[in-house]
């Protein structure tokens, strides 16, 4: 009974973790940045991003159609027309027990 109990508590728990949306910059998180925002169609464009904090990020992703990446990298696009694309980084903070979550967008335009 007491297993039973213990794990409804926890499963209650984990489904009300609260997030909290956190700004541009914050935690080491340096968000998505090119060199290369206005293109020729036909070039390309390296998109890089750095996550570096204490709270170990739980999930990198780079839309669209990108998926997920590791916490720091590069990655050359080459979009055939003006496409924004979307770094995610959800992180669960021990400390405050909320999932730190931001949104970081970067177009490249592509001039035809």
């Amino acid at each position: 009974m007491l297993r039973i109990i213990l794990a409804i508590l926890c499963a209650a728990f984990v489904a009300i973790t609260p997030t909290l949306a956190i700004p541009n910059q914050a935690y080491g998180w340096s968000g998505l940045k090119t060199e290369q925002a206005l293109i020729s169609a036909g070039e390309s464009a390296n998109l890089s991003w750095s996550i570096d904090s204490a709270d170990a990020p739980v999930k990198v992703s780079l839309a669209p159609g990108i998926g997920t990446v590791a916490n720091s990298g590069s990655i050359v696009v080459k979009p055939a027309e003006t496409t924004t694309y979307v770094l995610t980084v959800e992180s669960y903070n021990t400390d405050m027990g909320v999932l730190l979550a931001a949104t970081y967008e970067l177009t490249i335009t592509v001039v035809q």
